[in-house]
């Protein structure tokens, strides 16, 4: 079964995406940048069993007309 969880821990969050050579724009630093730019940030470790498969950072920009959601450089496989 594959599921999705929302991560907390930065260690564990860069461990992972320096490991498998994701952009640093995944990276925990560039969230906490984002997020200080207003933006909603979510980052997901997607896990089948015991093992993590990948990664992702959500950003969620609000804009005038609406929001929307991406995944910059991502998700890290």
């Amino acid at each position: 079964m594959i599921v999705f969880d929302e991560i907390e821990d930065k260690e564990l969050w860069n461990r992972f995406v320096i490991q498998e050579n994701g952009s640093f724009l995944q990276s925990w630093q560039w969230g906490e940048i984002q997020s200080g730019d207003g933006n909603n940030v979510h980052r997901f470790f997607i896990t089948r069993g015991d093992k993590t498969i990948a990664c992702f950072s959500l950003y969620i920009k609000k804009t005038p007309v609406g929001m929307y959601g991406y995944l910059p450089r991502g998700p890290v496989i």
